[in-house]
């Protein structure tokens, strides 16, 4: 149990993502920036101790025909 949570093994959407809201157009891009400022150490508080990898991904389109995933490292 929390595995997941922002000190788990895996921490999973450290920021909260776009759940309390849905910026249609740039929900996969606030994703990526999310994983960008993980592995350039500039995330403050929701900062995952050591990350030199992160993964952003995305889905759009009618039915969720169209997905994006992005894999950043430093």
């Amino acid at each position: 149990e929390g595995a997941t949570s922002l000190g788990g093994v895996l921490p999973v959407n450290p920021s909260g993502g776009v759940l309390s809201g849905h910026p249609v157009i740039v929900a996969g891009l606030i994703r990526l920036v999310e994983a960008t400022l993980q592995v350039r150490g500039e995330a403050d508080k929701r900062q995952v101790k050591g990350a030199k990898t992160a993964l952003a991904q995305g889905i759009n389109g009618p039915c969720g025909q169209a997905h994006c995933v992005f894999i950043v490292g430093a």
